[in-house]
């Protein structure tokens, strides 16, 4: 099922960030964007998180969950 705006995610695993979103963390999929890289599909999910960051996470680099 694909994680839209507006979906409600929350933070499965996050990997390679100085100052990563703790595991756990509800939020909220601001915008979705698509790119091609090193041939593999990567989707990138800017998130307003529960607690009071935004901070995107990439897809399937990092691992979500979506909520409702």
């Amino acid at each position: 099922m694909p994680i839209l705006e507006g979906d409600r995610i929350e933070l499965v695993r996050m990997v390679d960030d100085p100052d990563p979103i703790p595991e756990g963390t509800q939020g909220t999929v601001i915008s979705v964007s698509e790119f091609r890289e090193a041939g593999r599909d990567l989707t990138v999910l800017t998130v307003d998180w529960d607690i009071d960051r935004s901070l995107m996470v990439i897809l399937p680099v990092d691992t979500v969950r979506k909520v409702a």
